[in-house]
């Protein structure tokens, strides 16, 4: 398409970049491509913390240390023991 129709179509009315897209197959192929990664991840995939009362994000709190499940205890060095029973001070795997 020459410069003149193009100049003919924008005084027309016509959007010009909609007929570059026409033009040029590659970039037709981004654009959807580009379209399709926006809607493909998800909006909601990062945490999303809100202030209960004001509505507003905030930044979120960290993630609580799961409590050891009963029966073991960890010392200073990080080792789990069982605490109490036949086996209390042994070594266990650490929940």
């Amino acid at each position: 398409m020459t410069l003149l129709n193009r100049l003919d179509l924008a005084k027309s009315g016509f959007i010009i970049g909609a007929h570059i897209i026409e033009e040029f197959p590659m970039l037709r192929l981004t654009l959807a491509l580009a379209a399709v990664a926006m809607i493909a991840a998800p909006a909601g995939a990062a945490p999303q913390c809100k202030d209960p009362k004001t509505k507003r994000f905030i930044k979120c709190p960290p993630a609580a240390s799961p409590a050891p499940a009963g029966g073991i205890t960890k010392d200073k060095n990080g080792k789990c023991h069982v605490a109490s029973g036949k086996d209390k001070g042994k070594f266990t795997k650490c929940p």
